[in-house]
């Protein structure tokens, strides 16, 4: 099959695009199915807008026998470009949390959701969500799929966390916490783990923060840490939670999008409400936890090239049924 993957290009990563985006494209790759980027430069909608034409004539110049947009500006983006052709390519799109369950959004961002919906529910093939929530959300029972991310596990696995400390120069005086996401998006709520982080009186704590990290960096930051943190409001399939349990480091998270179900019975791992006390008193529980943890092994089914092949399968049928058309 020839794959078109259409996705931002604001990012300072390989091909500008989220390091997630590209790991799952190529994993696709690796099954021998040939595969292109599409990245929409600039930002807002004036930048997604100025895409439109841009991705009009890629189509026209190449066959593709299935674009996958992520997120829903990109959909929008995918549709307009084929407005007038009259061979439509289908088209998969890919929600990823944000796009669903962001809250205070402003009355533009309200009406493009409803825009992005509607382009979802009546000329999308298929809708990927990451989460049982997102799924609810979304309500398109027979065209939506629930899939998460997958994960690199040759990448993201366990390293020996004293030699990785020494590397980065990280004391062992010091119980160290990642609070695995940028503390200055609202969304993350490091307010919560900063007021839990201060109820702890029986640890020296150095807290550290997953920002403007190289993507192939983080493995190392999550086997040095002590205990791994994520107090969100909202997620849909945190990759870093995956990502954190492929290394066997102990986690505390908030309970959001499939939170719970990857913790389910899982050692290590400790699930909080948004109150401060229990949040402070789960990440004591972890710091206390040197048992064995088995959270690797409980997200095998996980490893990215079982999710491409669930991915496949969905462009596979939609080629199929396309042809039948």
């Amino acid at each position: 099959m020839n794959i078109l993957f259409v996705s931002s290009g604001n990012k300072k990563s390989v091909k500008s695009i989220s390091p997630i985006i590209h790991k799952q494209g190529e994993s696709i790759r690796k099954t021998k199915n040939k595969l292109d980027y599409f990245t929409i430069k600039g930002k807002g909608i004036k930048g997604y807008i100025l895409n439109i034409i841009p991705l009009y004539k890629v189509l026209k110049t190449k066959e593709y026998d299935i674009i996958h947009a992520h997120f829903g500006l990109s959909a929008i983006v995918c549709h307009l470009s084929q407005l007038f052709r009259i061979k439509k390519t289908p088209f998969v799109i890919s929600l990823m949390g944000s796009d669903l369950l962001e809250g205070n959004k402003n009355i533009l961002n309200k009406l493009i959701d409803k825009y992005v919906y509607r382009i979802i529910k009546n000329k999308s093939n298929h809708i990927i969500v990451k989460s049982q929530e997102m799924y609810d959300r979304i309500n398109i029972p027979g065209k939506s799929s629930i899939i998460p991310n997958g994960v690199d596990f040759d990448l993201f696995k366990p390293l020996d966390k004293n030699e990785i400390q020494k590397e980065l120069n990280w004391s062992k005086e010091f119980k160290h916490i990642l609070f695995a996401a940028d503390p200055l998006r609202p969304v993350k709520n490091y307010q919560l783990s900063e007021s839990a982080l201060k109820r702890i009186k029986d640890y020296n704590i150095e807290i550290h923060h997953l920002v403007n990290v190289n993507h192939d960096e983080i493995p190392k930051l999550m086997n040095a840490a002590d205990v791994v943190i994520l107090s969100s409001l909202y997620e849909g399939s945190p990759n870093v939670i995956k990502e954190s349990m492929a290394c066997n480091t102990p986690i505390v998270s908030t309970k959001v999008g499939d939170v719970s179900k990857l913790f389910d019975n899982v050692e290590g791992c400790f699930l909080s409400d948004f109150n401060e006390v229990t949040f402070s008193n789960q990440i004591k529980n972890a710091l206390k936890f040197n048992s064995k943890n088995n959270s690797r092994v409980k997200i095998e089914h996980l490893r990215e090239e079982n999710i491409a092949k669930k991915i496949l399968a969905i462009y596979s049928e939609i080629k199929k049924q396309n042809g039948k058309q």
